[in-house]
């Protein structure tokens, strides 16, 4: 049970990621870029790479580092000097263990991950097929580098039908982003999605700022929640095919911004307290 457990986390996230592994083979379509490649391909002139052989890369942007030895519960991981966060959790590696190894704790169901700076991986929430994955919300995973820019791509079609980047049967989204917002812009439109696949979520990691005042296309919302710098906006419903615009700026001091599910409850709460004085 404990096993299948963790293969079914395991499974989840993969599914979860198959919007940005979707995109990497239309890139090695198109381009001949590898989608399963060597940190030293993304590393060339670090020489400590080139004999890391226990860690690989998914594209550009995710550094994958299994546990390999039996019985451990720890992985020694070698991270690349970029700035880097943890998949899982959203905290940020030190800049100082940059061009070193860390140790990551690590149990039967991990496998630890890690998003590099400067680049935006689509995701979408995980059902138990991939079939019934491809109807749930996009969310978008921002990750921010040193000078708090990331970019991306995401590729999408029906699924199914043979020679659709040939045929042009397919969606192609530029997805940018900047220390104040985030863009999609639709520079490929063969494929209109199902009215389901939309953009649910975008996740940030690696402000240097507080955030206040979140906009989605121009429309104020407070649907959103930032805490240890990492901006989480949910509660969107954004067609996949159009391009959007989702802004921020800063204020002076962090929040947590409730749903307004969740307002109620939050009044009722306050008058208990005010008649407790």
């Amino acid at each position: 049970e404990e096993f299948a457990a963790a293969s079914r986390a395991v499974l989840l996230t993969r599914y979860r990621l198959l919007p940005y592994l979707y995109t990497l083979f239309y890139e090695a379509h198109t381009k001949g870029s590898t989608v399963v490649r060597p940190v030293m391909h993304e590393f060339r002139t670090d020489k400590n790479t080139w004999t890391v052989d226990r860690q690989f890369l998914w594209g550009p942007a995710l550094l994958i580092s299994p546990v390999l030895d039996q019985g451990a519960t720890d992985v020694t991981a070698y991270i690349p000097d970029a700035r880097w966060f943890d998949y899982y959790t959203g905290a940020e590696i030190r800049a100082s263990d940059r061009g070193g190894n860390i140790t990551i704790p690590c149990d039967l169901d991990c496998i630890p991950l890690h998003v590099r700076g400067g680049y935006i991986i689509p995701t979408q929430e995980p059902a138990t097929n991939t079939k019934a994955s491809r109807q749930n919300k996009f969310e978008l995973l921002v990750v921010l580098d040193d000078d708090e820019t990331a970019g991306g791509k995401l590729f999408w079609d029906d699924g199914e039908s043979a020679e659709t980047i040939e045929n042009g049967d397919h969606l192609l989204l530029e997805l940018r982003a900047n220390k104040g917002g985030v863009t999609t812009v639709v520079t490929h439109k063969g494929y209109q999605p199902d009215s389901t696949a939309t953009i649910g979520s975008v996740k940030v990691l690696g402000l240097k700022s507080t955030v206040g005042d979140v906009q989605v296309d121009g429309t104020t919302t407070s649907r959103y929640t930032f805490r240890a710098q990492v901006l989480h906006i949910t509660g969107m419903d954004l067609d996949l095919a159009t391009g959007h615009e989702i802004r921020w700026g800063k204020t002076t001091s962090a929040a947590v911004h409730p749903s307004p599910a969740r307002w109620p409850l939050l009044l009722a709460v306050a008058a208990v307290v005010a008649l407790l004085k």
